[in-house]
């Protein structure tokens, strides 16, 4: 049996101690509560080691887009949109339709940004250009309900070694011709 004291600080801060009385139990102190697992340790960590270098050596990596690049691809849309003398919007999304970089033209439609944004969105979510989902949507109509998209022409997926990586959206002239411009732009990746 062991006796417990309990310290507490009084107001004045000077300590004082109280006897709670015989214990009948006391647990043991942490190091020996822990000795079976320092025990076991050194096979423990040797494990954990091997599993993580297996899942390093397995693990799939991909590549991703740099802001350089997508800035990169924006720039030759919008210089293809100048050549003809078109004021639109350019958005470039990563693979999970995210946006990475957004510039609508001065001059452009108020609702231009919002629409490239959706086109590159939907072309990177669904792998392929929109317009392949606009022709599919004059077979199955019912499609057009699929939320969270647009399937009108003017978004390209951004391909790289068979993976999407991104896509690419133009909106503010007609529909080819957005297509147009986003072709200029994802030629900065393909071409270069």
């Amino acid at each position: 049996m062991a006796t417990v004291l309990v310290a507490f600080a009084l107001m004045d801060g000077s300590p004082s101690q109280i006897s709670v009385g015989n214990v009948s139990s006391v647990p043991p102190p942490a190091t020996e509560l822990m000795a079976p697992a320092m025990k076991a340790a050194p096979n423990a960590t040797s494990e954990v080691r091997r599993l993580r270098n297996t899942i390093r050596e397995n693990m799939r990596q991909k590549f991703s887009l740099t802001s350089a690049e997508a800035h990169a691809m924006v720039t030759a849309a919008k210089l293809e949109a100048v050549k003809n003398n078109w004021k639109v919007s350019v958005a470039v999304v990563d693979e999970g339709g995210y946006l990475l970089h957004l510039e609508r033209m001065d001059g452009a439609t108020l609702p231009s940004p919002e629409i490239a944004a959706m086109k590159a969105r939907t072309a990177a979510l669904s792998r392929v250009p929109t317009k392949f989902l606009e022709d599919v949507t004059k077979e199955r109509a019912a499609t057009l309900m699929f939320p969270g998209r647009l399937p009108v022409q003017g978004g390209l997926p951004i391909l790289y070694e068979g993976e999407c990586v991104g896509a690419i959206g133009v909106s503010g002239v007609k529909s080819p011709e957005d297509e147009q411009i986003a072709s200029a732009g994802l030629a900065v990746l393909t071409n270069g």
